[in-house]
């Protein structure tokens, strides 16, 4: 996951469960409880995370190494994440361009 921008979110942002592998970069944690949390077989590996006023756990990198690495797959653009809760909120919801 990247680029994501997660807002009063009061069950949890990212968790990883069974034998996850999961990569989380560039993405901003505004008012989350348990914003990235690894259960007990999973792997979390994190790249330039920000928190704001967060609760919980945070679980940076837990076996990291038993993550991809996402550049190997596809090409992908990385968003600064200071920026994201300005950019990223007028084009998220219900939109009428693409039927709803």
């Amino acid at each position: 996951m990247y680029n994501n921008y997660f807002l009063n979110v009061t069950s949890y942002g990212n968790y990883a469960r069974g034998k996850t592998a999961l990569l989380v970069e560039n993405s901003y944690f505004e008012r989350v409880n348990d914003p990235v949390v690894a259960g007990p077989n999973a792997s979390i590996k994190s790249n330039w995370l920000k928190f704001k006023d967060c609760t919980g756990d945070i679980h940076l990198n837990v076996n990291a190494h038993k993550v991809f690495k996402a550049s190997k797959f596809y090409e992908y653009s990385l968003k600064d994440p200071y920026d994201l809760p300005t950019t990223i909120p007028p084009f998220v919801g219900p939109r009428p361009e693409i039927g709803v």
